[in-house]
């Protein structure tokens, strides 16, 4: 997400013990944008808890999934 003129990554879409971006994250934006959602609303979503989970855990919590 362009800040500025820098750009800034949130640290939840980075694996770092292997050093990737998680596979589930160029889809998901690319499904955001597909219904109009700004990144700073996927980054929301992604980090907020919801029912979606049976514990309404956040999306973030599933990534290795």
């Amino acid at each position: 997400m362009l800040r500025g003129t820098e750009y800034r990554y949130p640290g939840f879409q980075f694996d770092r013990a292997h050093g990737i971006v998680f596979p589930v994250i160029a889809p998901r934006i690319e499904l955001a944008h597909e219904n109009q959602w700004t990144d700073e609303d996927l980054i929301l979503w992604m980090q907020g808890p919801t029912t979606s989970f049976e514990n309404e855990n956040r999306p973030v919590d599933h990534l290795r999934e």
